[in-house]
């Protein structure tokens, strides 16, 4: 996020990109859904991309025009060609 200037000169946070990369929806077995159920993490989905040191600073991220909150990073410790990092998205749905 940086901070921009609107119409009425007010200074908002503006999605702005960093990194792009190509991921694949991550699915929780039924009892992981469960076990979220009730929690911070309900309602929240994961991800997974290719090993990308960028990503350790990631906050925010913005799928299909869509803008979310990152809850969790799951950084492979090991990586190599074939690693991956499972990164755990919520919805932003009111400028926070």
């Amino acid at each position: 996020m940086k901070s921009q200037r609107n119409k009425q000169g007010i200074t908002v946070p503006t999605f702005s990109e960093v990194t792009s990369v190509w991921f694949g929806p991550w699915t929780l077995t039924q009892s992981q859904e469960m076990a979220l159920s009730g929690t911070t993490l309900a309602g929240t989905k994961v991800i997974f991309v290719y090993h990308n040191p960028a990503l350790a600073r990631l906050n925010r991220a913005q799928i299909s025009g869509l803008e979310y909150e990152v809850v969790d990073l799951n950084i492979e410790e090991d990586p190599g060609p074939s690693s991956f990092d499972l990164i755990t998205l919520r919805r932003v749905t009111a400028r926070e």
